[in-house]
């Protein structure tokens, strides 16, 4: 057997064991230390996978390792549910785009073409390759030995998880035995199998792509996707129309949208209704109007047509400011929570992207679904790092210690993550009507902090908040329970 062929076994059984991780550390875990461990595993597969071979560079793609390199180091800091639920799925994309950035022989292809290519077209249409390489033919009786014991292990699993089940139920000696088992190891059995199970399903087409990545040398999506072409009338028509109406609303609501930036509430409106009233028509207007404008404005170079791109995105500019305006008067009035900052935020990209499509008009090099993908990644990692929940509990309890507010949600507060919660700690600590409603908070936390043993959760913020609690009085805690 020669070289290549060696390493295309190898790879089975490191797909294999990257599948199986995943599950173990990531899918069915809390996502801490353990996310980490798994994604640099799958790197080292990915380089050994790549190593000789005249289409892989590592040089290449290097710019997706700032991204990843930093959602790794939020993964380690901070504990944020909300963002780490998004955080796993954008990892996939990032490290799908840069192993196929790393095989791919062209270095400026559509991102949309590359993770195609990456994720849905090298796994799902080589997901027999696996299984053809286990079938190949062996020369040597101890490679034939080493997949015999790996399939053997597959199909022996669950029907020993099964017979161990019915002996179980069939004596309550060996019952108890296995129970004890069990127990002395500390390992829980049926989740093992489940892991390994869907691990090998999962591998097969982890395998598929990198088998795909590792033998194609010709890439034909871009040269296709570059011949789809649109008039320029159509998108400037479309444009103006919708223009129509925009100017039309504003002209009509022009003081009811923007009387929030003199700090005015308009009449008839609280500040919640005055906040959220729009919001979600201005985000779906917003996504219509990027949609068009990234769709229409690189259909030709007539003064019209930019024209027509300038107005559309300086009225939804507009509209972006009176929304972020209306959604800082509510924050000033009730204070932060986890939503109205990821609303701020969003606003904040849509403000950002709308303004590269401007200048794009005036500079031709630009490229504005590149310059938009590189805006909401960049956006994104900032929400990541700046530690919103902090944020969060630092602005409220300030804000009422320092008597700008009279009341604090404490509920609001001890739903962040421990790097929000833990400001809790000086209202605790004082002489307020909320003292004791905090203490609670915080003996909570520490109480399933104590109780959560898994490693593979492991992040700074939790080890700070453990530290500064050792000493809180739980009699609270037992008075409130």
């Amino acid at each position: 057997m020669n070289n290549f062929e060696r390493k295309d076994k190898n790879l089975v059984w490191l797909s294999a064991i990257i599948g199986i991780l995943y599950f173990m550390l990531v899918f069915f875990e809390g996502h801490g230390i353990g996310t980490v461990v798994f994604f640099l595993c799958y790197y080292g597969m990915v380089f050994y996978a790549g190593k000789g071979e005249e289409n892989f560079s590592a040089r290449k793609g290097r710019i997706f390792l700032i991204p990843i390199s930093v959602l790794m180091l939020c993964f380690l800091i901070y504990d944020n549910s909300v963002l780490n639920f998004f955080n796993v799925p954008l990892m996939i994309i990032l490290i799908t785009l840069h192993t196929a950035t790393m095989f791919s022989k062209n270095d400026s292809e559509n991102p949309v073409v590359l993770f195609f290519r990456g994720f849905f077209k090298s796994s799902v249409l080589n997901g027999d390759k696996m299984f053809k390489v286990i079938m190949a033919k062996e020369e040597k009786s101890k490679n034939k030995t080493g997949l015999g014991i790996f399939i053997g292990v597959l199909v022996g699993l669950p029907i020993f998880a099964v017979v161990t089940g019915l002996l179980c139920s069939a004596d309550q000696r060996f019952s108890q035995v296995t129970a004890k088992l069990l127990n002395f190891i500390n390992v829980d059995f049926l989740s093992v199998i489940s892991d390994i199970v869907l691990g090998i399903c999962l591998s097969v087409f982890i395998y598929g792509a990198i088998f795909y990545n590792r033998h194609t040398t010709e890439i034909q999506e871009q040269k296709q996707l570059n011949s789809f072409v649109i008039n320029q009338a159509v998108g400037t028509t479309v444009l103006f129309m919708v223009s129509i109406s925009y100017i039309l609303y504003l002209v009509l609501q022009f003081e009811y949208l923007f009387s929030a930036i003199s700090g005015k509430l308009p009449e008839n409106f609280i500040y919640s209704q005055y906040a959220r009233s729009g919001f979600f028509e201005l985000f779906i207007i917003a996504v219509i109007n990027f949609v068009l404008v990234v769709f229409f404005a690189n259909t030709g170079k007539g003064k019209v047509l930019k024209t027509a791109v300038l107005l559309v995105s300086s009225i939804t500019l507009l509209l972006i400011i009176s929304s972020v305006s209306k959604m800082i008067l509510y924050i000033r009035e009730y204070d932060l929570t986890r939503l109205r900052v990821y609303t701020t935020w969003f606003m904040a990209v849509l403000f950002i992207i709308f303004v590269f499509i401007i200048v794009k008009m005036f500079n031709e090099k630009i490229k504005i679904f590149n310059s938009s993908l590189a805006i909401f990644l960049s956006m994104y990692l900032i929400l990541n790092i700046v530690n919103t929940d902090g944020i969060i509990g630092r602005y409220n309890t300030e804000n009422y210690m320092n008597g700008s507010r009279e009341t604090i949600d404490i509920e609001n507060i001890a739903s962040l993550s421990d790097s929000g919660i833990i400001y809790l700690e000086k209202i605790a600590e004082g002489d307020y009507p909320e003292s004791e409603q905090a203490t609670y908070a915080l003996c909570k936390r520490k109480d399933y902090i104590n109780n959560k043993k898994d490693w593979l959760e492991f992040n700074i913020s939790t080890l700070i908040l453990k530290e500064k609690l050792k000493n809180i009085d739980e009699t609270v805690y037992v008075y409130y329970d």
